[in-house]
């Protein structure tokens, strides 16, 4: 009987996805693709720290955040200063504390960067859930949803993430990840498990379709996002249950395992695309950049490997 279960091979393939949809909507290639990915990321994080937690205590919890995700994100961001202050360019004080700090405010230096504050929101509803959860189960889910409220007002009223990072909009794709974890072994049937990811498929791809490319806002925007991320998640399901060798892995696979890499530099690199835009076509500017994102992040995370021993990747 087939599960639910998201081993890391396809976890890796689906972060591959993820950040090529990421980078490809920062370059304006698909509608709303930054999004999409987003949704994927926090999908993938919400699934792995649930599987974490099973099988390690609590009390390592943020030394495990800490190293995976925001000691890599310092080491990247303080290079990136670096170089910008080579480049001269003028960045106040405040700007370097809050970036340093993995904070937005609509003052980070790279915009992009807004979802290292969210993650570590997310990581912190996380953690008050599992304190409570050892005096009273029903006292942590009732504070883990007032807070997961909390969090998406936050974004939706742009009090730390700036509006253009449609924080608000990713309220399901989190909480998605840790169910999908919970009930990941639920014993239904093969069958049903098939016809239950096959019809949500085919809506999630019908929404999509039927919305592509029309303006998009409020709750059409987390709708028409939200079902594209789920799309490609339930189709990676379902090829998993039929063993159907599409992707094998690769490329694509080592692309999700520096899918946190690439999301540290991809930024940067576009930000500063104009200093040879002029001198290389469009088309041969994305796919350099794209390229570009791939090889920096493989040297990176080879040095922060070899630097510090510790594996640096989004959980």
């Amino acid at each position: 009987m087939e599960d639910l279960h998201i081993n890391k091979k396809h976890s890796n393939i689906i972060k591959g996805i993820a950040i090529l949809f990421v980078i490809l909507g920062h370059m304006n290639y698909i509608d709303c693709a930054g999004p999409w990915g987003v949704h994927l990321f926090l999908i993938l994080s919400g699934y792995g720290i649930y599987c974490s937690l099973e099988i390690n205590s609590v009390k390592d919890f943020w030394k495990k955040r800490i190293q995976a995700v925001f000691l890599p994100y310092l080491f990247c961001t303080i290079f990136f200063l670096f170089i910008r202050f080579i480049l001269n360019e003028k960045i106040s004080f405040i700007m370097v504390i809050v970036s340093l700090l993995g904070l937005d405010f609509d003052m980070n230096v790279d915009s992009t960067m807004w979802y290292i504050s969210y993650i570590f929101a997310c990581y912190a509803m996380v953690w008050v859930i599992m304190k409570l959860k050892v005096k009273n189960k029903y006292v942590a889910i009732c504070v883990g949803m007032l807070l997961w409220l909390c969090i998406t007002i936050a974004g939706y009223k742009g009090f730390i993430w700036h509006k253009g990072t449609i924080a608000w909009a990713y309220v399901f794709s989190f909480p998605l990840g840790l169910f999908w974890a919970r009930y990941r072994k639920k014993q239904i049937s093969s069958k049903l498990k098939k016809m239950i990811c096959g019809v949500m498929t085919t809506v999630c791809i019908a929404i999509v379709i039927l919305d592509y490319g029309k303006p998009h806002s409020g709750i059409e925007e987390l709708i028409f996002t939200f079902s594209a991320a789920l799309a490609v998640l339930l189709f990676s399901q379902i090829i998993s249950f039929y063993k159907v060798p599409i992707i094998k892995g690769g490329g694509i696979q080592n692309t999700g395992i520096l899918s946190y890499f690439m999301y540290l530099n991809e930024g940067f690199l576009l930000q500063h695309k104009k200093l040879v835009e002029n001198f290389i076509p469009s088309i041969g500017l994305n796919v350099l950049i794209l390229m570009a994102s791939y090889l920096i992040a493989y040297g990176m995370r080879k040095l922060w490997n070899n630097i510090f021993k510790i594996k640096g990747v989004l959980q």
